[in-house]
């Protein structure tokens, strides 16, 4: 069925040309965008369809967030403003005492918490990838699970079996990515990073994935501890040895990278491999701040991701993206970097290349994916309209979203869902087991 979504006030495109369309119609057919343009003139092309007013509001591309851990927002506000050490550990705790359904409800929450805010693709990393993928198709957000990976038992994972084989780990990947690999549903290799996963690891996972042409994300330089531990033992900081054992590629996401000297910074750029920027996770746990406008001025691929709700609280892109830029402000004095435009795209067409799916989504173009976010924008706090870019990164939030969709399929309409969930139901089961991991956590 074709869906007009007419009388739109402004449309950012996010093209090559970074084209901000007035008062325009976008046409939907299927899963894609088929074109764009004055209403009269797309119809008569057309025909008949679904007419969806959207007076007053402003489309833009589905924000996509690159690293999250979706069973974490059932752990959302536990064990708060505690030492890094202490947090992990406790955390870690809480973690192996969650049971599936646990598991279950804090993706549900994740998801749903994503759509509400306007995120449509989302990359997750859990090892219960099968719930995962199970509660992707329950609310139609577009997903890629990297498949956690550990083989150390020097920072166990909650909810792993201590496994040391290597080979078991890289199998255990592979059959959720043959399983799971179109483009709504896609499952890489997710090694959780150095000390957890062994650089014998690290090297087995990109051998595969280049073989399988497959993305790889990993955590790296979190905090100060894993470089020096790696110079320790090794002899060469984390980075500098996933250099030598052929690591990095342009297939490769690096998450955080809070610690990374001047010439890590060049050999993320020699390599392409991208880096995923977690301003509010790593901020509140107090491990530093990327040093972002020197990656990008490098050329090194950045995208933003929220990380889970038990470091950030939060899944919201726009407060990320907010924060993401002002934070690098601060830190560097200076107000000219990170400008409005240049996170956005972080957040839409830049990280669609990250995730190699530019031809598909990250920007509104006909023959692409219609992911669709519509923002109310009824509201004086966003006018004058000159710098609308602007608005969007520095004054908008994720209660902001009234329509959302993905793939075609409307999924968020006039602020209400249009998937069979209770949310109301949802919280009571949450508030409900929660109590339960709490009981547990305190004996």
């Amino acid at each position: 069925m074709v869906i007009y979504l007419r009388n739109i006030k402004r449309v950012i495109t996010m093209n090559s040309r970074r084209d901000i369309l007035k008062d325009a119609t976008i046409v939907i057919d299927g899963e894609n965008i088929v074109d764009l343009g004055e209403y009269k003139t797309v119809r008569r092309k057309w025909g008949r369809g679904l007419i969806v007013d959207c007076s007053g509001k402003v489309a833009l591309p589905g924000l996509i967030d690159l690293h999250g851990h979706s069973t974490q927002a059932f752990l959302r506000g536990l064990f708060e403003d505690k030492p890094l050490p202490s947090w992990l550990a406790y955390m870690h705790r809480a973690r192996e005492l969650m049971d599936d359904d646990m598991r279950r409800l804090g993706v549900e929450l994740t998801f749903l918490e994503k759509l509400l805010s306007g995120t449509t693709t989302t990359v997750d990393m859990e090892r219960c990838a099968d719930i995962v993928f199970e509660v992707a198709e329950k609310y139609g957000i577009r997903l890629i699970e990297a498949v956690v990976l550990v083989d150390s038992q020097e920072l166990p994972y909650s909810g792993l079996e201590r496994i040391s084989g290597v080979e078991s780990e890289v199998n255990f990947a592979k059959k959720f990515i043959k399983k799971y690999n179109s483009d709504m549903h896609r499952a890489i290799f997710g090694p959780l990073g150095f000390p957890a996963s062994s650089f014998d690891l690290l090297k087995r996972v990109s051998e595969e994935a280049r073989e399988l042409k497959t993305l790889v994300q990993t955590h790296c330089a979190e905090w100060m501890v894993n470089p020096s531990l790696s110079a320790k033992i090794y002899g060469l900081r984390e980075l500098e040895k996933l250099e030598e054992i052929g690591f990095l590629g342009p297939n490769v996401m690096l998450v955080h990278s809070v610690y990374l000297t001047d010439y890590e910074i060049m050999a993320l750029a020699k390599y392409q491999s991208s880096v995923v920027y977690c301003p509010s996770s790593n901020a509140k746990l107090g491990n530093g701040i990327a040093r972002i406008p020197e990656m990008l001025a490098r050329g090194v691929p950045v995208g933003i991701g929220t990380d889970g709700a038990a470091s950030n609280n939060s899944q919201d892109m726009f407060t990320e993206m907010k924060i993401a830029s002002l934070i690098q402000k601060a830190r560097l004095k200076d107000s000219t970097v990170m400008p409005a435009e240049r996170v956005l795209e972080m957040a839409t067409i830049k990280a669609a290349e990250i995730i190699k799916m530019r031809d598909k989504i990250g920007s509104i173009e006909v023959g692409k994916k219609a992911d669709i976010v519509l923002l109310d924008w009824r509201n004086p706090s966003k006018v004058p309209l000159e710098n609308i870019v602007s608005h969007i990164v520095y004054n908008t939030s994720g209660a902001e979203v009234d329509t959302v969709i993905v793939n075609g399929k409307i999924l968020l309409e006039n602020r209400r869902l249009r998937i069979p969930v209770d949310i109301d139901e949802l919280c009571r089961r949450v508030e409900e087991k929660y109590h339960i991991l709490v009981e547990k956590l305190n004996q």
